[in-house]
């Protein structure tokens, strides 16, 4: 009997086949299936990723499309013929592209022998009676003595602790789950409970959104694997951990539109903090293996991943592309949504589940919105505050006290993201300059900051604390419709940097102030970095000198205000990138442009800035009409035609109050301890 295909999956799927919905994804996971097999191999016209990339989705999905929807010659003899030809590989192939390490022997294997590991495994398992036994034999043979082996090595070789090592270990997992291996299953149920030591405590991921499901695909085959083979291993192993990730996946989405480029349907665009798309939504997968796994133990989280699913997915099954799934690069349903959807929880809405409107991650992801309804939710803003220590730090950008302002369905302050690894433009995506935060000037040159190692595991395979990020959260909290954020990100910099307090106050949804607060060892000059969202060359701007920018795109307006002495430049054209390819100039990669990127810098050097900057958000048209009264340095309105806000700065408090209702609302700090409080 099949492991990832039993009667029992294979009853409530055939239960579930008068659903409308299911019904949806089943035909065109049929026809999309058709459509792949109508061409030798895994290459054709409309593939635009190397083989190794969409191996493992190709394959297993043409194996579950031929056990569960009906045994069609077609794809019997395309699948067969994929199969061997993937068995029949040198070793080499293998190990990966030819950018990935060869080492000395014995060799050890990279992301690719996973994803070859699967493919191959699921296609024996859902379909071994289409072998003949001597090709049996020679799948079992490749399996036990390349696929395993090479992921293994790689395990016992390294000593981080980061999405690779889950990866890898799902690429032993599998085949041993297959071919019933009780010692690789051993040892992949030590390192299974090893590997969730990359999960912050809340279930959210030091990486980056993207690196998250990633990792957590890993964590969900070897998890599948486990409990299949030996389904009493499920006392001893849980998903727990990551089934937390669903609110910060939910906290971290913005909207679901059309994206210029990218078809006419909807595209989900998410907080792209780190090495993570702009079009980010939570691998289908993973929120169906979440949902039925954990409806009994986690409801709520089961219904908040199927609400998600369903909101996502749902509506456009016949969507592409599909050669870009199972490394995450842009998310769609596969074999195992088909497997669980069936099973999962009903859906539970981010009100049903009575989610804050405001929240901070232990990854120091911190996000506020107006409303869970996604029509009349006007303004979201995600800030990269600090975070706890880091369970599992890498692709990370120097971006501390960043953020990502969003508006009308419009990201008009927005994050680089991240194109091809092998872009000299990385560096630059990466770089504190790039983001929505500050960068000094000293004689010695500019300021940026730095980022930290990874993770490590001792020769006991015991796991070191958690990373300091050199960064101290102040805080997050919301009163009514204001929500604040703040942080010191001093610690990231050189030492001569002693202060950057940050705080972003989104006040209402058409407000929102910046106060940051610095003090430095020598003298330097303070850069205030922002980049405007110009992908589609859709973004009308004005840079008037010497205090503001005024920015449309789409039915969103914004006007930006700098407080106090300084001098602007800009526009320099930077990038915004939708998504990560492995090949450079594909879609989804920002041409030169797409960012628009300005810069005030402080007019003299000094030892201390307090500066505020205030941006006002309304439609089109209507944002015409806020002005900025600027009273003092220290004393500012913004005005618009149905509410103003003011904000005043003291020595230990800020003050916003909006001044038609007379709604007060001060942030201060009280023995080292920030505190937001509405005033009666």
């Amino acid at each position: 009997m099949s492991i990832f295909l039993t009667q029992t999956d294979i009853d409530q799927i055939n239960q579930k086949r008068s659903d409308r919905n299911y019904s949806s994804l089943y035909w065109a996971m049929l026809g999309r299936v058709k459509k792949y097999c109508e061409n030798p191999g895994l290459l054709s016209h409309d593939t635009t990723t190397e083989w190794w990339h969409h191996v493992a989705e190709y394959v297993t999905e043409a194996a579950w499309v031929y056990r569960a929807g009906g045994k069609n010659e077609t794809v019997k003899s395309w699948l067969r013929s994929t199969t061997l030809e993937l068995v029949r590989r040198p070793d080499d192939d293998w190990v990966g592209p030819f950018f990935r390490k060869r080492l000395d022997h014995p060799e050890a294997g990279n992301l690719e022998t996973t994803h070859l590991s699967i493919a191959v495994s699921v296609s024996y398992d859902l379909c071994a009676e289409i072998f003949t036994e001597d090709e049996q034999e020679e799948i079992r043979q490749k399996l036990q003595h390349v696929a395993i082996p090479l992921c293994r090595e790689w395990i016992q070789r390294n000593t981080h602790l980061a999405n690779w090592r889950c990866i890898l270990l799902a690429g032993l997992a599998v085949p041993a789950a297959v071919l019933g291996d009780e010692e690789t299953l051993a040892y992949a149920l030590e390192e299974y409970n090893l590997c969730l030591n990359v999960i912050q405590p809340d279930g959210s991921y030091a990486e980056s959104l993207q690196y998250s499901n990633y990792c957590y695909f890993g964590l969900m085959y070897a998890y599948e694997s486990l409990v299949r083979a030996k389904p009493e291993l499920a006392a001893d192993i849980s998903i727990e951990p990551y089934a937390k990730a669903v609110k910060w996946f939910v906290h971290s989405y913005f909207y679901n539109k059309p994206l210029d480029g990218w078809g006419p349907h909807p595209r989900p665009r998410s907080a792209n903090f780190n090495d993570s798309a702009a079009i980010f939504g939570a691998a289908p997968d993973l929120l169906m293996h979440i949902s039925a796994r954990v409806k009994d133990s986690q409801p709520e989280i089961a219904g908040l991943a199927r609400w998600m699913f369903d909101k996502l997915y749902i509506q456009n099954p016949g969507q592409g592309p599909f050669y870009l799934n199972s490394f995450g690069f842009v998310n769609r349903y596969s074999f195992l949504s088909m497997l669980y959807y069936p099973q999962a929880a009903k859906p539970v809405t981010p009100d049903g589940a009575k989610l804050p409107l405001t929240a901070c991650y232990s990854n120091g992801d911190c996000l506020a919105r107006n409303s869970w309804d996604e029509d009349e939710n006007r303004t979201i803003l995600a800030f990269r505050g600090a975070a706890d220590g880091l369970y599992a730090p890498g692709h990370l950008h120097a971006d501390l006290n960043s953020f990502i302002l969003v508006h009308n369905k419009e990201r008009i302050l927005a994050d680089p993201g991240h194109s091809c690894y092998r872009n000299v433009i990385r560096e630059n995506d990466c770089s504190t300059r790039a983001h929505n935060t500050c960068t000094f000037k000293t004689g010695a040159g500019t300021l940026q900051q730095h980022r930290i190692r990874q993770r490590r595991i001792d020769a006991a395979k015991l796991p070191e604390a958690p990373l300091d990020r050199k960064a101290k959260q102040l805080i997050a909290a919301r009163a009514d419709d204001v929500s604040v954020f703040g942080a010191d990100a001093a610690g990231a910099y050189d030492d001569a940097i002693e202060k950057f307090e940050r705080f972003t106050v989104l006040c209402g949804e058409h407000a929102v102030f910046v106060i940051d607060r610095i003090e430095s060892s020598q003298p330097i000059k303070a850069c205030w970095n922002w980049l405007l969202n110009n992908r589609d060359g859709e973004l009308e701007y004005k840079l008037i000198h010497p205090d503001r920018i005024v920015a449309r795109r789409g039915g969103a307006g914004m006007k930006l205000f700098h407080i106090g002495p300084a001098e602007p430049t800009g526009p320099n054209y930077g990038y915004i990138h939708d998504a990560y390819h492995p090949l450079p100039n594909q879609r989804g990669e920002g041409a030169s442009g797409s960012g628009l990127h300005f810069t005030w810098t402080a007019c003299e050097e000094a030892t201390a800035f307090q500066r505020i900057h205030a941006i006002a958000l309304d439609d089109y048209g209507p944002v015409a009409s806020w002005h900025l009264r600027h009273l003092s340095d220290t004393n500012i309105s913004l005005e618009g035609s149905d509410e103003n806000w003011n904000l005043v700065l003291e020595d230990n408090r800020m003050i916003a109050t909006e001044t038609f209702s007379g709604r007060k609302y001060v942030i201060e700090v009280k023995h080292e301890k920030w505190s937001l409080n509405k005033e009666i």
